[in-house]
């Protein structure tokens, strides 16, 4: 799989998820948003598994591995980001606000990469899997 070809399904893989995980968040409510998360995170890499079913056929781990390095890198900045604007938004200054917004976050981050990361990674090789690749006509 090329570089272009990485990056334009870690694109994809990360839009996916970012348009469902609000709703399945509201579907399921506050009490399983870690639920939520999984769900919209296994949907998303199911789909990109089968967009990009041909172009994983060959070195499929290493392929899966590098799509999901690329995406973990956008949510991290987007977590980082949404964490920093409610900081500024809150107007919290003390120390404890700010410790407990930092810890948050990291668990955030955690949940947002590993958890979700380790389901989406299954969920885009089971994907790939399910689609055969096309057979050349020679």
């Amino acid at each position: 799989m090329e570089f272009g070809d990485t990056v334009y399904a870690a694109a994809t893989v990360t839009v996916i998820w970012f348009l469902l995980v609000a709703p399945m968040d509201m579907a399921l409510g506050l009490g399983l948003l870690t639920v939520g998360h999984l769900i919209s995170s296994l949907i998303a890499a199911f789909i990109t598994g089968l967009i990009f079913a041909g172009k994983l056929a060959e070195a499929r781990l290493v392929s899966i591995a590098k799509i999901w390095v690329l995406a973990a890198v956008v949510i991290i900045f987007v977590d980082l980001g949404f964490f920093s604007v409610l900081n500024v938004f809150t107007g919290s200054t003390d120390l404890q606000s700010v410790s407990s917004m930092t810890v948050l976050t990291y668990q955030r981050i955690f949940r947002d990469v590993v958890l979700d990361g380790a389901v989406g990674f299954a969920g885009v090789y089971v994907g790939s899997l399910l689609r055969k690749p096309k057979k050349s006509q020679n």
